[in-house]
Formats: structure tokens, C-alpha cells, sequence
């Protein structure tokens, strides 16, 4: 009897679940011709080295020359690229013969993975294209055209259709660099008919700390499933073409003497607030040059505007030939470009300007945004500063700033009185950046713990 009672249960709840998926699939399909606008109006506006991307690969169709037989990473966007790279990595030098299928959900984050994985080590290893829109028959004919051996989903995006599709076709899925904050632990209960199955049809779901780890376990994911991996992003190893790149801009731009600003990954309204912060550093600091980075490049003639309209002398990296590699770097460096503010208007610099700057702002933490990963400022042993809004990385943020490598300002007040003392004090500026990269090193060893788990998977 109690035996027939629990068959009984499991068959509602399959039931349920089934229902909920089709109901989620036709609520996707109403909005699937409004989100094909959006992501067509994104495509016509991608940088030059993505064109010719196919708009059918939202439809799940590949490029013909994909290989199959591979290992499928989804990443949504830039902050999951750099957090699955280490990973990523390692598993080309741990499976030579593998090819990774690298599919991202916006523009940004394709162009990213270009600049990232573009040069020869990588070309014929990493195969990247758009994940389709999450209806069955897109992912379903996605996943038939380059049979992967294993999927593996990188952080929070999580598509009940691409998941429901792989155990169909017996492709194990995982989660990987997973939380789960007690914010979307709220916002999933919300929909837990749906998103419990899910998630408790993957293999392994590795969790960057113990507070997620306990958040999983409260939505309803089996503990065995899950493994307490670390984080990641604290994986970071530094790139001697980002210093190289670096070094250029010092030359260019003629900043080797000078202190430096970083806006790092900024949003609207914060190109603002850094420059009010500016304009009274320079009341104390008359050579002080401010770079600003925008996070995305649909925004790069706008923060143009905006840094010009502030009456400082500014340039923007595309009008140089830094970004021309037949150019040599001797050359560059002997013509000297005067700047105030610097506007880079180009992806794939991020890394090489925290390697010359002496202080960095992380953006997205103002403009409410969550904020964007500070460890890589870290790397850099640069000192960090960000605004409230820090939801996206709380774990690593609390780390940082418990070794006074990474200052929460509430408002530009805050901010600019934080940006006087260390450019005042740049003894200890140099320290508690330094204390930054130390951070890094004790809280490595996430991507070989994932790499373990994969090889279980896999072997």
C-alpha cells in the first residue's frame, strides 16, 4: 500500500512537471518573435569579427564544419567566460582530442569569447555559437547536430528545455561554479514545480560556497548531487599578452609616470559619478589619467560623449593603431598621444588596463547592476573600489574586503573621499592591493576540483 501511495506521488509529480514544461514552451513561443527581433537588431550591430554569425543559430542550427563527439559549456555572458576560461583550459590539455562547443547567450558575451579563445592554441579547439531559444525542437536539433558527450552549464542559467532535451538524449548535464543567493532562492520557489525537476536531473551541480551549497539543499536538490567546489573565478592567472597590451597603452598614451584611474566595466549612470570623483582628484593630482571601460559596446559612443562633454582632453583606443597587429610596439611607442581621459572602446583590453593602473573602480555596483567580478582588479594587485550594489558576487566581495583590498562606498561622497586617500597614500594603496592578490591565492583550486568531478563523467 505505501509502496503504491509513493508511485502514486512520483507519477503526480511527473505529471506536473510535464505540464508546467509545456505550458513554459508555449508562453516561450508567444514571445519567441519579440525576442528574434531583439536578438536580430543585436546581431546587426556586432563588431566586424562576428559578422557573418548566422541568425539560424538561435533556430539550433550550427555551421557546417562543427565537430561532434565534444564537451558543450554554456556561459551566458562576459562574467561566466571568465570564470569557466581556467576550466575551459584545462580540459583542452586533459582531452586533446576533445573538441568544446562554447555557446553564449548575448552578443557581448560571443565577442568576448572571440577575443579570448581566437588565437592558434585555441582556433581549432573551441567551436563557439549562439544557445538556441529553449523550445524542445530548437535544443533538441542543437544537441543532434554536434552530440556532445557532456554538457556543462556555467553558473545560473538554467533552460528547463535544454536540460529536459539532454537526459532524452542521454547526454549527462552540470552545473558548474553554481549559486544560489538567498534572493533566487526566493525567486525559485516561486516556479519549483519546474525548476526542482530540473535541476535534479543533473549529474553534479558544483557550488562555489557552503551558504549556496545549503541553498540548493533547501530548494530541494539531492545531496548527493551536489559538491561544495569553490569558486572559479578565484582561479586567475595573469597573461603576458594582457601585459604586453598593457605596456602598449603606457607608451601610446605616454602614462608611465603618470597615476592612474580605472572605470572598469561601467554602466550609466557611473562614466558620471567617476568623473565628478575625477575632477576633484585632479584638483590634488594634476597629471592623474582616468581610463574608462563600458561593459558593453552598444555604449561606446555614448560614453565617448559623455567623457568629452566633460572638457577633458580624451581619446578613445579605436582611434589609435593599438589594436593593429601588423603594427610593431616600438613603433607605437614612439608616437606620444596627450590624454586626460582614455575611452576604451574596444574589447579584449579589460585585463591589460588593470595591469597599469594604480587604483580601480568595478562597475555595475552604482548602476544596480550587482557589480562585476572585482578579482580580476585583484589579480592586478590593484586596490578596489565599488558602490552598494554587489548581489552578483557577494562571497567574493566580503573575502576582498575583510583584507582591506576592496572598499563598499554607499555614494559619491564615499567614493571620491576612498579615491583621495589611496592616490594621496599610494604606499598604501600598493598594499592593499597586494592583499588582493593574496586573497586569489588562498582561494585557488576550484577549477581542478571541477576538472575531478568532469573526469568522473566522462572516464
Amino acid at each position: 500500500m505505501e509502496k503504491a501511495s509513493i508511485l502514486s506521488q512520483v507519477s503526480a509529480f511527473s505529471f506536473r512537471y510535464h505540464l508546467l514544461l509545456i505550458l513554459y514552451s508555449g508562453l516561450l513561443l508567444l514571445l519567441t518573435p519579440l525576442l528574434l527581433l531583439v536578438n536580430r537588431r543585436k546581431l546587426r550591430l556586432q563588431h566586424d569579427s562576428l559578422k557573418g554569425r548566422r541568425f539560424a543559430e538561435r533556430f539550433g542550427w550550427t555551421p557546417s564544419h562543427f565537430q561532434k563527439k565534444g564537451i558543450h559549456i554554456h556561459c551566458v555572458s562576459i562574467g561566466e567566460i571568465n570564470a569557466a576560461a581556467g576550466l575551459i583550459k584545462a580540459l583542452i590539455d586533459e582531452y586533446p582530442d576533445t573538441v568544446i562547443t562554447l555557446t553564449t547567450s548575448s552578443v557581448t558575451g560571443a565577442l568576448h569569447a572571440y577575443n579570448m579563445f581566437n588565437g592558434k592554441d585555441y582556433a581549432q579547439r573551441i567551436q563557439h555559437a549562439y544557445l538556441p531559444i529553449d523550445l524542445p525542437w530548437l535544443m533538441r536539433r542543437f544537441y543532434k547536430s554536434i552530440e556532445p558527450k557532456l554538457a556543462l552549464i556555467v553558473e545560473v542559467e538554467i533552460w528547463p528545455n535544454m536540460v529536459a532535451q539532454c537526459e532524452k538524449l542521454n547526454i549527462p548535464v552540470c552545473l558548474v561554479n553554481a549559486r544560489m543567493t538567498a534572493k533566487s532562492l526566493s525567486s525559485y520557489r516561486k516556479v519549483a514545480w519546474l525548476f526542482r525537476p530540473t535541476l535534479r536531473k543533473m549529474r553534479y551541480i558544483c557550488v562555489q560556497n557552503s551558504d549556496y551549497f545549503e541553498n540548493f539543499l533547501a530548494f530541494g536538490v539531492y545531496k548527493k548531487q551536489l559538491k561544495l567546489s569553490r569558486n572559479m573565478k578565484f582561479d586567475l592567472l595573469p597573461d603576458s599578452k594582457d601585459d604586453d597590451l598593457g605596456q602598449q597603452i603606457n607608451a601610446y598614451y605616454n602614462l608611465q609616470d603618470r597615476p592612474v584611474l580605472l572605470a572598469a566595466s561601467t554602466h550609466d549612470p557611473e562614466e558620471k559619478l567617476l568623473l565628478d570623483a575625477y575632477k576633484k582628484l585632479k584638483e590634488q593630482h594634476g597629471d592623474l589619467a582616468l581610463i574608462v571601460v563600458p561593459r558593453h559596446p552598444h555604449r561606446f559612443d555614448e560614453v565617448h560623449q559623455i567623457v568629452k562633454a566633460s572638457g577633458y582632453h580624451t581619446q578613445r583606443v579605436s582611434d589609435s593603431n593599438l589594436l593593429d597587429k601588423s603594427t610593431k610596439l616600438e613603433a607605437k611607442s614612439t608616437k606620444k598621444a596627450e590624454v586626460d581621459c582614455l575611452v576604451v572602446d574596444a574589447m579584449g583590453l579589460l585585463k591589460a588596463c588593470y595591469s597599469i593602473c594604480d587604483v580601480t573602480f568595478v562597475g555595475g555596483s552604482f548602476a544596480e547592476k550587482g557589480g562585476h567580478n572585482a578579482l580580476e582588479a585583484a589579480l592586478y594587485s590593484t586596490p578596489i573600489v565599488m558602490g552598494p550594489s554587489i548581489f552578483n558576487n557577494p562571497n567574493i566581495c566580503q573575502r576582498l574586503q575583510e583584507q582591506n583590498a576592496l572598499i563598499i562606498t554607499e555614494n559619491t561622497n564615499e567614493l571620491t573621499e576612498t579615491l583621495i586617500h589611496w592616490f594621496e597614500h599610494p604606499e598604501l594603496a600598493k598594499l592593499d592591493g597586494e592583499r588582493g592578490s593574496k586573497v586569489l591565492l588562498r582561494n585557488a583550486g576550484a577549477v581542478e576540483y571541477t576538472l575531478g568531478i568532469v573526469r568522473k563523467v566522462l572516464d
